[in-house]
């Protein structure tokens, strides 16, 4: 079957030549080509659509760009790969045949781990960009719901988890409001949802006191040494310990650093985690400081 012109597939123009990179990518794989690229074409202008219903205008045109871009090299490289219920079985190269499908694998991961990231970078810079009193205010809306939900199902431990972690994130206000929306149940239900001596009504002085820790943190100075020829800073303000390398590290120290909690930072040139004890002491176990 010759392939289909874009122009006499209207309904299917939001990428274009995606029907025709899908023909080709099924027909050595499939019976019926013609009607597994209408699927995909339906499944991915689907999925890009439903991406761009979730971004700003001004996200859109790089997004859809490299959403096409990694698109296109999968559908490309499963045009190398063949069954042979289609090709037939003569003169069949078994060593080809799987060299072909993981490359086909390993661009439909990019294309996967791809879309995912950039997605998260995009809802990262969409909530950036709301005035902090709105962000307050969904992030309250959302909670109100999960809190409201556990009281009507009774789930006193997991509320109280929830709100815990809320307190040593030092967010009293939200903390706060938790337990106003539990005080209000107690006082229309005979049964309460947590009693007065509930160690809960304990947290919003937890809270409080994160806070004010946090604040301090915000008003020291970075500390920086440096073992080993590594520059090892204590990033207050952002709240992580970040290590610079003169170069790039070894494989065997980038493993060790990833499985110690380390992740690299584009944007800062450096691997770093979050600033507590532990990543104290596990930066000097890695740099060999006691050595």
């Amino acid at each position: 079957m010759a392939l289909l012109k874009n122009t006499e597939r209207a309904e299917f123009q939001k990428i274009e030549g995606l029907y025709n990179a899908a023909y080709r990518a099924y027909s050595n794989l499939s019976f019926d080509p013609e009607k597994r690229a209408a699927q995909i074409v339906h499944e991915y202008e689907k999925q890009l659509n439903e991406d761009c219903e979730t971004m700003p205008e001004n996200e859109q045109e790089q997004y859809i760009t490299n959403y096409k871009k990694y698109l296109f090299s999968w559908l490309g490289a499963m045009s190398n790969c063949y069954s042979v219920m289609i090709t037939g079985g003569s003169n069949f190269n078994n060593s080809r045949h799987d060299k072909m499908n993981g490359r086909e694998q390993a661009r439909y991961d990019e294309f996967v781990a791809w879309r995912e990231k950039a997605l998260n970078s995009i809802s990262k810079r969409v909530e950036a960009a709301k005035p902090i009193e709105q962000r307050a205010n969904e992030k309250w809306e959302s909670l109100k719901k999960q809190i409201s939900q556990k009281i009507a199902w009774g789930s006193v431990a997991n509320c109280f988890s929830m709100i815990e972690r809320l307190a040593y994130n030092g967010e009293v206000e939200l903390v706060n409001n938790c337990l106003t929306l539990i005080a209000e149940y107690n006082s229309t239900h005979a049964k309460p949802f947590m009693t007065s001596r509930h160690k809960i009504w304990a947290l919003p002085e937890i809270a409080e006191k994160v806070r004010a820790k946090n604040e301090e943190k915000q008003e020291k100075e970075p500390e920086e040494t440096e073992t080993n020829g590594v520059r090892v800073v204590k990033n207050y303000q952002a709240d992580r310990i970040q290590l610079f390398f003169g170069g790039k590290p070894d494989s065997s120290m980038i493993d060790t650093l990833k499985h110690n909690g380390f992740k690299w930072s584009p944007s800062n040139g450096c691997w770093q985690r979050q600033l507590t004890n532990n990543a104290i002491c596990v930066t000097e176990m890695i740099l060999k400081v006691n050595d």
